[in-house]
């Protein structure tokens, strides 16, 4: 298990379809991931596949939709998880086509009746990083042209720097006004 929050690169070792552990509803079930870092720490994923609302911005979407959406950012090769399942030797539903897949999860700390627990809240993109702007694009967007990389020119040393007629004038900020777009 991880013991610090944080994104690890991780391998997928094992993808199987468990009991819900918080879903009673006929037919839920969770997918499984066990995933393994480069030191051999491992842990699991759970995403539960059933018809209740997913929270916060994805309320008004079910819940197995959410799970396959990310299955898919791993890796999954089709949008039907049933047709990917095969038994293992013990008859467990299982996900082959997932084992040995790299991607990322990120761990999140939870404390809970004063125990504190690391566990796996996202599979795939780095936790949703946020993804940089380029910054010529960003100014084009709102009309404007990006500076000129400054050059940095090689110091020479001159014995006489305490003369304030001959210290060169340092760049000021450049300030941006947002102008309307429509």
């Amino acid at each position: 298990m991880f013991k610090a929050e944080g994104t690890y690169d991780v391998t997928v070792t094992r993808a199987i379809l468990g009991e819900a552990k918080f879903c009673q509803d006929a037919g839920a079930f969770d997918v499984c991931i066990e995933v393994q870092d480069a030191n051999g720490v491992s842990d699991w994923w759970r995403g539960e596949w059933s018809n209740r609302p997913g929270v916060g911005n994805a309320a008004n979407r079910p819940r197995w939709e959410l799970t396959m959406e990310t299955l898919k950012k791993i890796g999954f090769p089709s949008d039907n998880l049933f047709e990917q399942l095969q038994a293992d030797a013990e008859g467990v539903a299982n996900i082959p086509c997932l084992v040995g897949v790299q991607t990322t999860a990120t761990v999140k700390m939870t404390e809970k009746e004063g125990k504190i627990y690391y566990n796996v809240h996202y599979l795939g993109d780095g936790g949703n990083a946020p993804k940089g702007l380029n910054l010529g694009s960003l100014l084009a967007a709102y009309g404007m042209t990006a500076p000129a990389a400054p050059q940095v020119q090689p110091q020479e040393e001159d014995e006489d720097d305490d003369d304030p007629d001959e210290q060169e004038e340092k760049p000021k900020a450049m300030l941006f006004s947002r102008k309307q777009v429509n």
